[in-house]
C-alpha cells in the first residue's frame, strides 16, 4: 500500500494515489531473462574458457543489476493527487518528493505508453518552463481529467474566498 510521506495542509486530502502500471516491469522481465541466459552460458563454458566465462558472469551481473534497479524504482515511485497539488514521490524513507501546486500546472499532455494493449499513459506536466513526466500511469486519460477537475475546483475555491 502506498502512503504519502509528510503532512497534508489543513483541509487538504488525497484524491488519487497510484504507481506506474505493472506492464512497466516488462523490460525488467527481459533483463532478468538476459541475466539467466548469461549466467547459464558462463557456467556452461567455464570449463573451456575462463575469459568467456568471466564475460558471461559480468553480463549476468549487469543484467541482474538493471533488472533489480528497475523493479526497485517501480516499487518506490508513487503519484498522488490532492485537492491542492500533484506529488511525485520517489525512493524509500525520506527520499525525494516533488510537490507541484495545482495553481502552477500550465498543462498536461497525455501520451500513450509504449505497450498499446495497456491502458497506461505518460503524463507530461508543464510547470513554469519545466516538464515533469509521470511514466506509465494507469488510466492516464482519467488521471489527467482528475488533475484538471481538481484545478477547476481549486480555482473556484480561491475565487470564492477572494470574494469574501
Amino acid at each position: 500500500m502506498m502512503k504519502l510521506r509528510g503532512t497534508l495542509a489543513p483541509g487538504e486530502e488525497v484524491l488519487i494515489a497510484t504507481r506506474s502500471q505493472a506492464s512497466a516491469l516488462l523490460p525488467a522481465l527481459w533483463e532478468g531473462l538476459g541475466a539467466v541466459l548469461a549466467f547459464s552460458f558462463a557456467s556452461t563454458i567455464s570449463a573451456d574458457s575462463s575469459v568467456l566465462a568471466w564475460a558471461g558472469y559480468f553480463l549476468a551481473t549487469f543484467f541482474s543489476w538493471k533488472c533489480l534497479r528497475r523493479v526497485v524504482r517501480w516499487g518506490s515511485t508513487g503519484f498522488f493527487l490532492t485537492n491542492s497539488r500533484v506529488v511525485i514521490q520517489r525512493g524509500f524513507g525520506t527520499s525525494s518528493q516533488v510537490s507541484l501546486p495545482l495553481a502552477v500546472i500550465e498543462g498536461v499532455d497525455v501520451r500513450p505508453a509504449a505497450l498499446r494493449g495497456a491502458d497506461g499513459a505518460h503524463l507530461h506536466l508543464h510547470v513554469q518552463g519545466e516538464v515533469h513526466v509521470l511514466r506509465s500511469v494507469p488510466r492516464g486519460h482519467d488521471f489527467s481529467h482528475e488533475i484538471r477537475g481538481a484545478q477547476n475546483r481549486l480555482m473556484q475555491r480561491l475565487s470564492w474566498s477572494a470574494m469574501y
